[in-house]
């Protein structure tokens, strides 16, 4: 047999005709044939797990003056300690200040073109495996004050988003 690809119309037409003549399929074996790709309900456990799903967003750095000559930025690019970096996703854009002080680190920021009303978290993992929080205020801007030296992975939770930052390296 043939592929019908290459069937001319007459061929085509002739093998049609003998398909509509065949007889269909007993009922009993349609539906059992049906039933097997029905829908089956979730277990209790599973669909409530599901509920808490979220979903995770990973930020990418798309500004780090830390990368930035002096000269590229110009008046700008003064003698301004704290250094600026902007992450970015689908969902808003997270500006971060980092500034030393007293052996210390802050970290201040804004998360821009968030959901207005939306309460966001931002936990901070450092060296040790200690988490801090801040909470985000209603124009968007948070701080965390005297962090250690080391790596800090930055996470914002949202009502059913995490976004994940890029992690920054403190006293580098």
């Amino acid at each position: 047999m043939k592929p019908l690809h290459l069937s001319s119309d007459i061929e085509f037409d002739r093998l049609a005709g003998q398909a509509i003549r065949l007889p269909d399929a007993p009922h009993r074996l349609v539906r059992h044939a049906v039933g097997l790709w029905a829908a089956r309900p979730a277990a209790n456990g599973l669909r409530a797990g599901a509920d808490r799903l979220r979903r995770c967003i990973v930020a990418t750095l798309s500004f780090d003056s830390a990368a930035t000559s002096g000269l590229a930025l110009g008046m700008r690019g003064g003698a301004d300690a704290a250094r600026q970096l902007v992450c970015s996703t689908p969902v808003c854009d997270i500006d971060l200040r980092v500034a030393a002080s007293a052996g210390s680190f802050h970290i201040s920021g804004q998360v821009l073109g968030c959901e207005p009303g939306a309460e966001l978290l931002l936990v901070a993992s450092g060296p040790q495996g200690l988490e801090r929080f801040a909470t985000v205020d209603a124009l968007g801007e948070f701080r965390l004050a005297d962090l250690a030296r080391g790596c800090h992975r930055l996470t914002l939770r949202g009502p059913g988003d995490d976004i994940v930052l890029p992690t920054i390296e403190l006293g580098a």
